[in-house]
């Protein structure tokens, strides 16, 4: 059965790319700095060196690995939280839209 078969008549044509599980890794690369911030080196490896590796013709799949993305994690007492009348569905919807987007 062909992917589009199972979109609704509104989905955009959809692309799926060939891939042969037996292919082996040609090239392994590693980043590592003793300046930069892992999450950044996370960032130059997805934006930058995985992109243009990408675009290289017979290059059939790009994959970065390791590294850590930033995150934030908040931890919430509800019992002096509730005291403001404010529930935690309303702390939950409050942080997505202060968060930065730009980690570099």
């Amino acid at each position: 059965m062909r992917p589009a078969a199972t979109c609704p008549p509104s989905a955009d044509e959809s692309e799926v790319p060939e891939f042969n599980p037996s292919d082996q890794p040609i090239l392994i690369l590693s980043m590592q700095s003793d300046v930069v911030p892992t999450p950044q080196m996370y960032d130059m490896a997805s934006s930058v060196f995985a992109q243009r590796l990408s675009q290289i013709e017979g290059v059939g799949q790009v994959q970065v690995n390791g590294g850590s993305l930033p995150a934030v994690r908040v931890e919430l007492n509800p019992q002096p939280v509730s005291k403001y009348s404010v529930g935690l569905d309303q702390t939950a919807s409050f942080w997505p839209a202060r968060m930065p987007t730009d980690r570099r």
